[in-house]
């Protein structure tokens, strides 16, 4: 414990190499850790300093972490933090972007597992007890004095907010739940940032893997998920949009329907005006009410996934396989197709919720017609245009085709003006992908 008579104490929270003197570095590399400063008492410390340490810990784990700073920090006494500016990060040209969002990746505590805003660590560091936040300038000590570095100040003038926690009420269902995304070397910005504002407020912390192949990296997750004792896995592609209410929204539905052992969001396939999942059958368009259909397959871009399932499931779980000439052509079964189709042989369920409509990222090309029109095309589209000699015509989706297959399911619609006569939603086309047996 400390010594109330020793001289004042200030704390280099991940110092790495850095020295600052009066300044006690905490560090793992000298047997210290920046959570929790169990070694100090509350009100002990005179200053804080934490550069470029907060992002590594998870955004569920964030306020704790700054909670526990504030604790041993005395009344009056300062905070300084430093965090990747995630707004300079959007707009900045920098190719070491990606590696400023997800860390360097050089060992296993060099991962990035938070985003930050001003008013988000602004927000931290209000509901820590700390006053008077504001911007600070680094003098070249470390990381704080980069130019995408985001500093805040405060100073402690009451105790931390306690993050409330309560007992299930009866009849309520308790769920372990974990995320997990197969991350590229480059990603999209938009997404990371969609993320952690959809999980964060939460709680649900986001497992990243990253690497070449993606079946391997789900699988890795997936594994890790079931090592832990984790109920529910919410997977997310690395272009998927939703916000926290989509995420509940899910919940909601796999607490209230224990046959279901994984939903999906309702998602768009990117360049096509059609929805991705299998629903079986000849004709791929179904009617719905907003309750969850039952598919043959879906996606990864925001599904739930009942871990307790895989352990029916035969391995390699996403695996593809190649065309009957032992190439990728047509005819092929990639790798979220063949996790699906082992799902379904394991007699697993699979719905999606058009309750829970995302969005998906695209690219898409700002180009002048021959009118000198703007126009904005997908990139497939821009290519046919550009070379229609290489490229065959896209397919016509008649999104009002009648469904044969599944039969009608009956819903309230949307009155009529000219009387009391209901019409009905439009039906949703479903365009499972190449390598999936629904493809039109």
């Amino acid at each position: 414990m400390t010594d109330a008579t020793a001289q004042p104490i200030r704390l280099n929270i991940g110092a790495g190499a850095t020295r600052i003197d009066g300044f006690v570095p905490i560090d793992r590399a000298f047997g210290s850790e920046a959570f929790p400063l169990s070694q100090y008492d509350d009100n002990s410390v005179e200053e804080i300093r934490a550069s470029h340490v907060l992002e590594h810990f998870g955004f569920a784990e964030v306020q704790l972490v700054v909670n526990e700073w504030a604790r041993v920090l005395r009344h009056g006494g300062i905070m300084r933090l430093a965090v990747p500016d995630f707004d300079k990060l959007k707009v900045s040209d920098d190719v070491r972007v990606p590696l400023y969002i997800m860390g360097g990746q050089t060992n296993k505590d060099d991962f990035h597992r938070s985003l930050f805003t001003l008013d988000v660590l602004g927000g931290f560091m209000e509901r820590a007890g700390l006053g008077e936040i504001g911007r600070w300038m680094d003098n070249g000590t470390d990381t704080a004095s980069h130019p995408i570095s985001l500093n805040l100040m405060g100073r402690k003038i009451c105790e931390p907010v306690e993050i409330p926690k309560r007992e299930p009420k009866p009849g309520e269902t308790t769920m372990r739940m974990c995320a997990v995304m197969s991350v590229p070397a480059l990603g999209h910005n938009e997404n990371f940032s969609c993320v952690y504002q959809a999980l964060g407020p939460i709680g649900i912390p986001v497992h990243q893997f990253t690497g070449a192949f993606w079946g391997q990296c789900m699988t890795r997750g997936l594994e890790d998920c079931q090592r832990k004792g984790i109920d529910w896995c919410l997977t997310i592609d690395y272009d998927s949009m939703f916000t926290a209410s989509n995420v509940r929204e899910l919940i909601g539905i796999a607490a209230s329907r224990p046959d279901i052992d994984a939903v999906a969001a309702l998602q768009a396939r990117r360049g096509k005006p059609v929805a991705i999942g299998d629903v079986g059958g000849i004709d791929k368009t179904m009617r719905t009410d907003g309750s969850p259909i039952k598919v043959l397959s879906a996606h990864f871009g925001l599904t739930l996934i009942r871990i307790a399932a895989l352990a029916d499931l035969e391995k390699p779980w996403i695996h593809g396989i190649p065309d009957p000439d032992g190439g990728w052509n047509e005819g092929r079964t990639d790798d979220d197709i063949a996790f699906w189709r082992r799902w379904e042989a394991a007699g697993k369920t699979c719905y999606i919720a058009p309750s829970c409509p995302i969005g998906h990222l695209e690219q898409m090309v700002g180009c002048f017609n021959e009118r000198l029109e703007v126009q904005h095309l997908y990139a497939k589209e821009w290519r046919r245009q550009a070379y229609p000699h290489r490229y065959p015509k896209p397919p016509v989706y008649n999104s009002a085709l009648a469904c044969d297959s599944i039969p009608d399911i009956p819903h309230p619609g949307a009155a009529d003006p000219g009387g009391d006569a209901l019409t009905p939603p439009p039906p949703i086309w479903v365009d499972s992908g190449a390598g999936n047996r629904s493809v039109a």
